[in-house]
């Protein structure tokens, strides 16, 4: 628990700093695989601290056992290099490369073009590869729809 006594030097942010990060310890239980916990949390004033800029002071973490979309994946990755997200899309990057493609991964290639370029090329030759493969079957995500690199 944040107020918990033992941990407190974990959830202090140093003086003169203006950001700092803290351990959450999550328990994986079965319940995570059939839907997400979130936990939100804000920074709050005491006798010691003043927080700063109002909309950076509070955070959500959203505690899942199922793949879900990183925020990088985001309209700009949408349309020139990844596409509509889906789980089934994000399982096949996964198993192409041994990447995690997390939040992480993804905001560390996010302004690397040659990589962003690379991997879509990568991405969208496997996905040929495997329809070829499988002209009964190709490729589908969770819905149904055809799955497509841009």
């Amino acid at each position: 628990a944040f107020d918990d006594a033992t941990v407190s030097a974990l959830y202090t942010i140093k003086k003169d700093s203006v950001h700092s990060r803290f351990p959450v310890v999550a328990l994986r239980d079965a319940s995570l695989k059939t839907g997400p916990v979130v936990l939100k949390f804000e920074v709050v004033e005491n006798e010691a601290f003043k927080p700063g800029e109002k909309n950076n002071t509070w955070r959500k973490l959203t505690i899942t056992d199922k793949l879900v979309r990183p925020a990088s994946w985001d309209g700009v990755m949408e349309s020139y290099y990844w596409g509509k997200y889906s789980t089934v899309k994000h399982q096949f990057m996964i198993d192409l490369t041994g990447k995690k493609w997390d939040q992480e991964f993804m905001a560390g290639i996010y302004n690397d073009f040659a990589a962003l370029a690379y991997y879509n090329a990568t991405f969208s030759t496997a996905l040929v590869d495997y329809n070829n493969a499988h002209p009964n079957a190709p490729l589908r995500d969770e819905d149904g729809e055809l799955m497509l690199f841009p």
